[in-house]
């Protein structure tokens, strides 16, 4: 029975990066208030200088991971 329900309903398959990816943007569209847009927060996460490094060493970390 349950060999049947296996073999009927597959595991699907998950790219890691598309679960990160869509995790993100769960966060993202979840994290901000009502009384916030998202692209405002865009635009002020662009120019806070804290968050640019951070974002930079993130991305450069990831890369080297991938390799």
């Amino acid at each position: 029975m349950i060999t049947d329900y296996c073999s009927k309903h597959p595991i699907q398959k998950f790219k890691a990066d598309n679960v990160a990816e869509k995790y993100d943007n769960f966060l993202a569209s979840n994290s901000v208030p009502k009384s916030l847009i998202l692209s405002e927060v865009a635009r002020a996460t662009q120019t806070d200088w804290v968050y640019q490094c951070v974002n930079k060493i993130a991305r450069r970390q990831t890369a080297i991971a991938v390799i």
